[in-house]
């Protein structure tokens, strides 16, 4: 039986590029950092206070746009 390091271990793991661009947009408009992960059909995406939270969700049509994504968005104060 092969061990797990043996089957994995070549391969590279990224990101999607709906992080990547998420995280890009946050730093930009907002200069702060995110954690954003993908669950199934859901962005999860954690941000360090509730007023920029509220930023965000205020531009929510204008970030699916920019993912184009019809994934639902949800955020979180971490």
């Amino acid at each position: 039986m092969d061990s797990i390091n043996t089957i994995l271990g070549d391969k590279i793991f990224s990101e999607p590029p709906e992080i990547n661009s998420l995280k890009q947009f946050i730093k930009d408009n907002y200069q702060a950092d995110a954690v954003v992960s993908i669950s199934g059909k859901t962005i999860v995406i954690s941000v360090a206070s509730a007023a920029l939270a509220n930023s965000l969700r205020l531009r929510l049509p204008e970030i699916k746009r920019l993912l184009k994504t019809d994934k639902n968005l949800a955020f979180r104060i971490h």
